[in-house]
């Protein structure tokens, strides 16, 4: 498939050498370039352009304000930044606007790869009317100013445990959303945690990282916009995904790198069910009551009723939020699997079987006890092999205590609680609305 691409750069010795080493492309890309904003929007306006990526500072009208003026005239381009910023928080200020950043001095290798994947990301995996769904979203939610914070902290070389703890309890809600699932059952901690630095210290930067994400993303909508389910069930629902990820992880023996990435992943994975729900709250309880109704996969009836799914638009999300590559597409694909293009495909099953087996162990999350159309994906090797997975995830819950027994069959097996007891109407296509 021709991929289009726009340049915009004032350094006429820059286009020049995008010129010469993307000509080469000819028969995969076609290349366009522009040494202002106004010659990149009318090139816009009479090509069918795929991807744009601009410096961030040019005279006149610079990078954010040009992919502002991209995202309301042309949303379906995919908008990324080139800057030689090497401040995290600067770059990311302009996350409202940009897919993307990638920070200057990059080979033109470095590049050539990173558009790519960027492709790969935001053409194949996302499709076009999903993409004009989510740019039809009046409001995403911003990333939480501490994030930012901690990103620029964690990227200095000189970064201190102290100065990161300071950082989060510098928002007293955020600090009490920390603490609180860091002391629930879940992560079965020998100690309390009190603090925002011992939380760091005992869980690590990129775990800590990813509650504070499921922390804001809770506490962005108001109680009348939670109507639809249960905000407090998804965080039960997340955490004990990600939880069930990092644990068969680190059973595969992946690296401590990895299991952090699988747990951030299944912490966020189903972060677009939030965003639909509070953006179509009509449309997705038409969603919720159709696929409760017919026992349809919820993807099916999300494309059906929105032309979006979740797992789409959260992988957008946080795309546009700039969290790495893998977690990204690995949200993307958690209902197909197949569908993962990274190193390691046992990722990509990791997170679905983590998901899958969130429901099967905890029936509260699944009343009456409703088929999940998922399981089908999981066929002879691959089944004993999740079923080893469960047996470890069961074993690992009755150990750290989130789980009452372990299981011989589904129903014997219960959740001990964050808080208050979780509520059951959060489920994957087989909501109780009543």
């Amino acid at each position: 498939m021709l991929k289009r691409i726009l340049f915009v750069d004032d350094n006429a010795m820059v286009l020049d050498i995008y010129r010469k080493v993307f000509s080469r492309k000819g028969d995969e890309w076609q290349c366009f370039y522009a040494n202002d904003a106004m010659s990149a929007i009318d090139i816009l306006d009479f090509s069918a352009i795929d991807i744009i990526i601009t410096d961030l500072d040019m005279p006149m009208y610079n990078g954010a304000q040009l992919l502002n003026l991209v995202r309301e005239k042309h949303p379906g381009v995919t908008r990324i930044v080139f800057s030689g910023s090497r401040s995290v928080k600067q770059n990311m200020q302009t996350v409202n606007c940009a897919h993307r950043f990638i920070a200057k001095p990059n080979t033109i290798g470095d590049l050539e790869r990173m558009i790519e994947k960027i492709y790969h990301l935001y053409r194949q995996l996302v499709d076009p009317k999903t993409r004009a769904i989510i740019n039809g979203i009046d409001r995403l939610p911003a990333l939480p100013s501490v994030y930012l914070d901690l990103l620029e902290e964690f990227s200095s070389p000189d970064y201190s445990l102290k100065r990161v703890g300071e950082l989060i309890s510098s928002d007293i809600g955020m600090t009490t959303e920390i603490l609180k699932m860091a002391n629930s059952a879940y992560f079965g901690l020998n100690e309390s945690v009190s603090s925002a630095q011992q939380a760091v210290t005992l869980l690590g930067g990129n775990i800590v990282k990813g509650l504070i994400l499921t922390a804001h993303i809770s506490r962005s909508f108001t109680k009348d916009e939670q109507q639809v389910f249960s905000v407090e069930s998804w965080e039960n629902h997340s955490l004990l995904c990600g939880i069930f990820c990092q644990v068969i992880a680190q059973y595969e023996k992946k690296s401590i790198k990895d299991q952090e990435t699988a747990f951030v992943s299944g912490i966020l994975h189903d972060v677009g069910r939030i965003i639909l729900a509070t953006s179509f709250p009509e449309k997705y309880r038409r969603v919720l009551d159709i696929a409760g109704a017919t026992h349809q996969y919820l993807q099916d009836v999300e494309k059906q009723v929105i032309n979006a799914t979740h797992s789409a638009v959260g992988a957008y999300l946080l795309g546009l939020w700039g969290l790495p590559d893998q977690v990204v597409e690995l949200v993307a694909v958690h209902h197909n699997p197949s569908n993962y293009t990274g190193d390691d495909p046992e990722m990509a099953l990791i997170l679905h079987a983590a998901d899958i087996l969130t429901y099967e162990l905890v029936p509260e999350f699944n009343p009456g006890g409703l088929p999940l159309p998922e399981k089908r994906a999981f066929v002879g090797d691959m089944a004993n092999k999740v079923n080893v997975w469960r047996d470890h995830c069961a074993k690992e819950g009755v150990k750290r205590g989130y789980l009452s027994s372990e299981p011989e069959t589904h129903s014997e097996v219960n959740l001990t609680p964050m808080g208050e007891a979780p509520s059951s109407i959060f489920i994957h296509g087989y909501d109780d609305l009543d």
